[in-house]
């Protein structure tokens, strides 16, 4: 799979549809672009995956250690927002109703392509790119680097 990039805006009809963004389908290999795996993971948004990206989580999830109190508490609360999207052939998809009001989704969403994962945000509540944090992260993800040799 290739990597999920570039930020895209799109309008969510009253039934709760949005249509895909050309850009981020001509990244998926042809048999991720259909089935697609919604979950709420954060607060605030929503985390889109391919299938296949999606299989790779569940077997992160899977390694996570059963006898703790907050990986079970975390998986839990993973599988039951856990939705599963078909596009239909307008390349349409459609977000389910309890998953439109966990982020407040009224019209304008703005989905957000993150390597193998897609954010999906309530365009007002996007974040605003802050200059001094992209600083800031830079200069960690320097000494972070140059610490590792």
């Amino acid at each position: 799979m290739s990597f999920l990039v570039g930020r895209y805006e799109c309008k969510v009809d009253p039934k709760g549809r949005f249509i895909f963004p050309s850009g981020l389908k001509k990244l998926l290999p042809e048999k991720e672009a259909l089935e697609f795996v919604l979950v709420k993971e954060r607060e605030g948004y929503l985390v889109l995956y391919t299938k296949e990206s999606f299989d790779q989580k569940i077997e992160e999830l899977m390694r996570l250690d059963d006898y703790t109190d907050a990986n079970e508490d975390y998986k839990r609360e993973f599988f039951d927002t856990v939705a599963l999207l078909t596009m239909d052939s307008a390349f349409r998809l459609m977000i389910p109703k309890s998953h439109l009001d966990e982020i407040k989704i009224n019209k304008d969403i703005t989905l957000l392509g993150v390597g193998k994962k897609i954010e999906l945000w309530a365009t007002e509540n996007y974040p605003k790119s802050n200059p001094a944090n992209k600083s800031v992260l830079k200069d960690k993800l320097i000494w972070d680097k140059l610490d590792k040799k």
